[in-house]
């Protein structure tokens, strides 16, 4: 679904993707090296990709992904 997602944003068809949370197992169970779909847009799209977090009152974009605390 992230690749058709991509590939329909890519080729102008759709002006957005929005994702929801990704089960990781699933992912690395499918073949993908990815350390969640964040990672995995940026890679298809060939772009840099920051996430962000959103709701009515708030939107957050983060820092960092998929990174350590203690690693900050």
């Amino acid at each position: 679904a992230v690749m058709r997602a991509t590939d329909l944003a890519l080729r102008g068809e759709v002006q957005g993707i929005v994702t929801a949370p990704l089960d990781k197992a699933a992912l690395h169970a499918g073949g993908f090296d990815y350390p969640g779909h964040t990672e995995m847009l940026g890679a298809l799209a060939g772009v840099p990709t920051t996430m962000m977090l959103a709701s009515d009152r708030l939107r957050v974009v983060l820092a960092t992904t998929h990174l350590p605390l203690r690693d900050v």
